[in-house]
Order: C-alpha cells, then structure tokens, then sequence
C-alpha cells in the first residue's frame, strides 16, 4: 500500500487478520508503518496549515481592505493550532 509520495514501504494488515495472529515481526512493520504514516500525514498538514497562513496574510496586504477585516485577518494569522 506504498503511495507515490512514500519514502518508506508501508504495511497494513489483511482483512480479517488479528492482532493476535500476527509474529512479533509482522507486528512490528505494521507497528513502524502505522508511525511512518502518521508523522507522514502530520508533516502534510502542518505544510497545509503554513501555505494557508501565508495566504491569509497576503490578504491582509490587499490595499484598501477595511480594518474590521483587516483585525479578523491578523486575529487568524495569531491563532496557533
């Protein structure tokens, strides 16, 4: 189940298959590709959340925007996750 994009092998188990069914190996892979995946998707969406930031501030620089919307831009750009 590797994508495109992966740089490590990515496993999962089989339909069906139980935990208790699995070596200390198996377990172990799947244990290492259930990580890999996760930082994986946590890397994409902090890259999301920056782009999204980035654009949120050239809003901001739009001439002539209101400063009541110029506030709620900068309020945005504040908020951490």
């Amino acid at each position: 189940m590797t994508g495109e994009t992966d740089t490590d092998k990515v496993y999962i188990k089989g339909m069906g298959v139980r935990d208790d069914e699995l070596t200390e190996a198996e377990a172990f892979v799947i244990r290492r590709s259930e990580d890999y995946v996760n930082a994986r998707d946590r890397k994409r969406a902090e890259e999301k959340i920056k782009r999204a930031r980035e654009d949120i501030k050239r809003l901001s620089e739009i001439e002539g925007l209101p400063v009541e919307a110029r506030d709620i831009i900068e309020k945005w750009i504040g908020e951490e996750e």
